[in-house]
């Protein structure tokens, strides 16, 4: 049996994809202009003599020209943001959006600072202000002021990590702000909301009123609007991890059900007037219906991108009803992504229309390949019952697999809960969606019909979300850390994918050669992997994590062990998953072989919660206390591991010639906090490579300088992230460090690294580098008399 046949791309579809690289190399050039040679490239292998390759290049260039020119201009960062003055933030608020966890998401635009002197300066940029706990919503166009230090945007610059500054840049946003409850915040001139805007916050709160409040009604915004603000943090992270967070995301799937209105619409016109399908037939019809509520939804949505994509798919269908036309999903599809590349070439660099786009892209070389299954079910017998059921299943996988890469390299996670959506996505779109769109529709002006509509759809996600609840309390919603690709991997991923659809009208030798260069990329990084691990060498980075420490220590043969994991005391930001993690697991599996803890406090092991709920650990040491969180350790528990208490004098084993040497504390050492603080020597080959002294101060390091021993080493992983607490020049000197390197995040309110201290390292002869200003810093050392080679992420 044959199977259907995906038309090829045509050649301004090709060029679009190469254009698209190029806006992409303004970030990553390797990738982008990569993903556009290959695009060339597979034009050639399809036996297509156009365009040429000189075409495909102009294209990539146009497109990076464009998105440089569109690109906000980064300003340069006043100094006295660093110093994190306190003082009164004041701007016009640009947008509101509300999040989960009871917080709000400012825009403030041409925002000032007022010092404590009384004197003002403007900062240049945008700001975003986080709100925690609000006791008011701010009106787009009122002028507010809030007590806040303000600080620039990024951090976290780990390899293979998100690019925090980057994300917030495309927005033209370059600072950030947080404040909590109503410390300080006020309005200095509130503006009136617009008609529309009233009506949207009524509408809003109709049916969470309709829906009955608490998570399930917040489910049911969600499903009309996709705001996820009203839904507990907790039910949230359930969703996600069941693999349905695409139910709560405005998407194609809800702009689908908006056009079912409007055909509906056509129909119940014609049953109140046959005639009429004699002036306009019903697909005429249903598009002229479908256009206003198409419009009114983009607008309570808020023009989310993939939103609009699907708005101008229908939209680009609809001009072809109208003109008698048939209607190809796929050239839709690219209408739509290049309308929206017109409008704004930085649009390639949201998620979620790159989530959107691949899931289409799957339904349309996917499930052509399962023409002769339906085929065979659908004619005369009782297997036709199958059709529906086995069609669902089909589009869901056809769409996960489309974009597995995307969720692999953005999030870092893998779910084996997809069988969830074969019973809770048709419940969701069927009923719950259905009576929330009605209920929306009428609960403003017909309360009486709208509130019970909506109360149905609540109790339908009240199902769902107890269901969830009852599987997560016996562990059966737990998710996984899975290994990032390389983005060669994702563009192989992406030309084999597209093989499936089009390479079986080719000749053999062209079909091998497709093949053969989707295999290509995505074993070249393994492969390049394995040798680079097979190397002699040590590798020591300071991670970035913000205001905390984390030191990961990659031995000859690539055996990763991690020195302090970092942590915040934030309730919502969990630093292991949103940080480590990704760090870790670029290119590599979630292990490490030990984990260990200078001390207990949270910013050296709050990271350590994830990786102990999540990874394969093969130790767990520290000085022998252990952290009070009771989140650590419910981990500690579930990971089985039982934790050692390392000495003075101890020195472990980690290879062959590799070693940690125990300097601190000793056995029946009299303090504890930062002075018991594990002090660790790297020696390789019996050289000194690096001192690890966690936040242990000059009472416990001044007595280990005036030791006498062999304390010497290349790298010293400055005490205490800077402090002058942990100021000991006879330390510094015992060590005789090349290099000194600061753990601390930038524009901390501890004043760290205190100038002292960087004075005194500078003395003894080392040269400090700072996590805050360099993001990650790595030292290497090829062979074991070798100098390190020292690298930073800035």
């Amino acid at each position: 049996m044959a199977t259907a046949k995906v038309p090829g791309l045509l050649p301004w579809q090709v060029l679009f994809l190469a254009c698209a690289g190029g806006a992409w190399a303004i970030h990553d050039p390797f990738t982008g202009f990569g993903a556009a040679s290959l695009a060339a490239l597979c034009n050639l292998i399809a036996g297509r003599k156009s365009p040429r390759v000189f075409i495909f290049a102009l294209a990539a260039l146009t497109g990076f020209a464009y998105a440089w020119l569109r690109l906000p201009h980064a300003p340069e960062i006043p100094a006295w943001i660093d110093q994190r003055p306190r003082g009164v933030l004041a701007g016009q608020v640009a947008s509101v959006e509300e999040k989960p966890g009871n917080r709000l998401e400012v825009l403030l635009e041409s925002p000032e600072f007022r010092f404590p002197s009384g004197e003002t300066g403007p900062i240049p940029g945008d700001l975003v202000w986080t709100w925690q706990d609000p006791t008011f919503r701010p009106v787009p166009g009122s002028r507010v002021e809030v007590a806040a230090r303000p600080h620039a945007t990024g951090g976290f610059d780990n390899p293979g990590g998100t690019d925090w500054a980057w994300r917030w840049r495309i927005r033209g946003v370059f600072f950030r702000a947080f404040s909590l409850g109503a410390k300080g915040a006020a309005v200095a001139a509130q503006a009136d909301a617009t008609p529309l805007e009233r009506w949207r916050t009524g509408l809003r709160d109709a049916i969470l009123r309709g829906a009955g409040g608490g998570s399930p009604g917040g489910m049911v915004l969600g499903l009309t609007t996709g705001e996820r603000f009203a839904i507990a943090p907790a039910d949230l992270d359930r969703v996600r991890r069941a693999s349905l967070s695409h139910l709560l995301a405005v998407s194609g799937m809800n702009l689908a059900a908006v056009v079912a209105m409007g055909w509906g619409l056509a129909w119940l016109a014609g049953l109140a007037w046959p005639g009429v399908y004699l002036r306009l037939p019903r697909p005429k019809l249903a598009v002229a219906a479908g256009f206003p509520l198409v419009a009114c939804y983009l607008w309570l949505g808020r023009f989310e991108p993939s939103l609009m994509r699907a708005a101008l798919m229908f939209a680009a269908w609809g001009v072809l009803v109208w003109l008698g036309r048939p209607r190809v999903l796929l050239d839709g599809l690219f209408f739509a992504l290049a309308a929206m590349f017109a409008w704004d070439p930085l649009c390639v660099f949201d998620v979620g229309l790159q989530l959107s786009a691949a899931a289409v892209c799957g339904l349309v070389l996917l499930l052509p390949l399962a023409e002769p299954v339906f085929t065979w079910l659908g004619k005369a017998g009782p297997r036709r019952i199958a059709v529906v059921p086995l069609g669902w299943l089909l589009v869901t996988l056809a769409a996960q697999l489309s974009v597995l890469p995307i969720q692999f390299s953005v999030f870092g996670e893998a779910s084996p809960h997809l069988y969830l959506n074969l019973l809770w996505a048709p419940l969701v779109d069927w009923a719950a969606q259905p009576l929330a769109y009605l209920g929306a529709l009428t609960v403003t002006w017909w309360p009486g019909l709208g509130d019970p509509l909506l109360s149905w759809s609540a109790r339908v996600c009240e199902i769902l979300l107890e269901s969830l609840k009852y599987m997560d309390a016996r562990g059966w919603l737990a998710v996984f850390p899975v290994q990032r690709p390389w983005q060669p991997e994702v563009l192989g991923y992406a030309v084999l994918l597209g093989g499936l659809a089009w390479i079986r009208g080719l000749p053999n030798r062209h079909r091998a050669a497709w093949l053969a260069l989707g295999l290509a990329l995505l074993i070249a990084p393994p492969l390049y992997r394995a040798w680079d691990l097979s190397s002699d060498r040590v590798r020591l980075t300071v991670l970035d994590v913000g205001q905390g420490q984390s030191v990961l220590l990659e031995a000859p043969g690539g055996r990763r062990y991690l020195v302090d994991g970092g942590g915040t005391l934030s309730g919502s930001f969990d630093l292991g998953r949103s940080v480590l993690s990704p760090a870790l697991t670029w290119g590599r599996p979630p292990a490490v072989e030990g984990i260990v803890m200078s001390h207990p406090d949270r910013d050296h092991t709050g990271g350590f919660v994830y990786l102990l709920n999540t990874y394969r650990v093969g130790f767990l040491a520290g000085n022998g206390e252990l952290p009070k969180a009771e989140d650590f350790n419910t981990a500690l528990h579930a990971s089985g591991l039982t934790p050692r208490a390392w000495r003075a004098g101890e020195c472990i084993e980690l290879q062959p010639d590799l070693f940690l040497e125990v300097l601190h504390p000793a056995e029946g050492y009299h303090r504890n906090g930062n002075d018991a603080s594990l002090v660790l020597r790297v020696v390789w080959h019996g050289r000194g490579l690096a001192m690890l002294p966690g936040d242990a101060g000059k009472d416990a390091l001044i007595p280990l300088g005036g030791s006498g021993r062999d304390m010497a080493a290349d790298v010293l992983v400055t005490p205490h992230h800077g402090s002058k607490s942990a100021l000991a020049p006879g330390f510094y000197r015992s060590v005789g460090a090349t290099w000194a390197l600061i753990s601390c995040g930038r524009g901390n309110t501890f004043g760290f690294p205190a100038p002292d201290v960087v004075q005194t390292l500078a003395q003894s002869g080392a040269a400090t580098l700072s996590t805050a200003y360099a993001g990650a810093i790595t030292a290497t050392w090829e062979s074991p008399d070798g100098p390190p080679v020292v690298r930073t992420m800035h």
